[in-house]
């Protein structure tokens, strides 16, 4: 079978279950990290953007996190020296960074951190680490899940905010100089950003309606803890077009640190779905197909994925 038989029959089944109404649009490609050259490129959406979702802890907050130095070993006291500007959480600081990337440190999987909020207008960087703070004062670590894979949006909202407190910036301020400084390419942030960070004129893909907000979440982020805190967080918020997405991720993937990630998560890859870090091993219903469940990526909430199988570089 040839490319573009490929290609008619993945359009078919993409256009089947439109029919059907399972989704709105849709962008589906595959190819080599290391070239150029897509393998595979099918989509009725152009070049809107869609909500990203949980794409974002593996594509911005891993990322971010890797640009700093830690080990094995190291606890959010030892990554995050300045303690005393959160008491608040004190009692969390002992988690193992690796553990909360791995999500085997005990924290819960949600948290509602948009109560008592107002969610038609996004909260300032103050009002938001307030809030954030507010709540993960009260949420405690469950001693049996400990070593267990519990997946949690809690510990990725509470590694957001170490990060903004320990570079004194919000998270997409970081992820564009990320992209400027470690990727040498500003200009992928054209292609992948958070919505505070992208033109007016950005055509969105609706997600559906908030009945919490009362609106339509287009170019409004889709997760309310996500928009209570700014639309700007570790777990969520970054948006990006389907074609974007691609070149973000082979930007991304051939630079050195993507290489680091890579590399790292490789190693803890196993036939039992092991947990990595920050990134999800693919051996789910919706994952497995690809190379056997040994892929590594993530999934989002909105419909969104990408799997990278690490020994061959290709990618979907």
């Amino acid at each position: 079978m040839n490319i573009s038989d490929i290609e008619t029959k993945i359009k078919s089944l993409c256009d089947s279950f439109l029919e059907q109404k399972l989704y709105s649009h849709y962008y589906v490609s595959c190819g080599n990290i290391f070239s150029d050259d897509l393998v595979v490129e099918v989509t009725n959406a152009d070049d809107a953007f869609f909500d990203l979702s949980s794409l974002t802890k593996a594509l911005a907050t891993v990322p971010l996190v890797f640009c700093e130095k830690f080990d094995s070993d190291s606890t959010l006291r030892d990554f995050f020296s300045k303690t005393d500007e959160l008491k608040e959480i004190r009692h969390l600081m002992n988690i193992k960074l690796y553990d909360l990337l791995k999500h085997k440190s005990g924290l819960p999987a949600w948290r509602n951190f948009y109560v008592n909020c107002l969610l038609e207008k996004e909260a300032n960087a103050s009002s938001k680490h307030q809030q954030a703070l507010q709540v993960l004062s009260r949420v405690e670590i469950d001693k049996n899940f400990i070593g267990f894979d519990n997946y949690s949006d809690v510990g990725m909202i509470l590694l957001g905010l170490l990060m903004e407190k320990k570079n004194g910036k919000n998270l997409d301020e970081m992820f564009y100089l990320f992209c400027k400084n470690k990727l040498n390419d500003a200009d992928v942030c054209n292609h992948i950003q958070y919505a505070s960070q992208l033109s007016k004129s950005t055509q969105f893909i609706s997600t559906g309606f908030c009945k919490v907000r009362g609106v339509e979440t287009k170019g409004v982020v889709h997760d309310e803890n996500c928009g209570a805190l700014s639309g700007v967080t570790g777990h969520s918020g970054l948006f990006a077009s389907g074609a974007g997405l691609n070149i973000y991720l082979r930007t991304l993937l051939r630079s050195r640190i993507g290489k680091r990630i890579v590399k790292l998560n490789n190693q803890f890859i196993t036939n039992d779905n092991s947990s990595l870090l920050g990134f999800r091993q693919g051996d789910d219903i919706s994952s497995n197909s690809f190379f056997n469940g040994l892929t590594m990526g993530h999934l989002g909430f909105t419909g969104t994925a990408f799997w990278l199988d690490p020994k061959s570089n290709y990618y979907a």
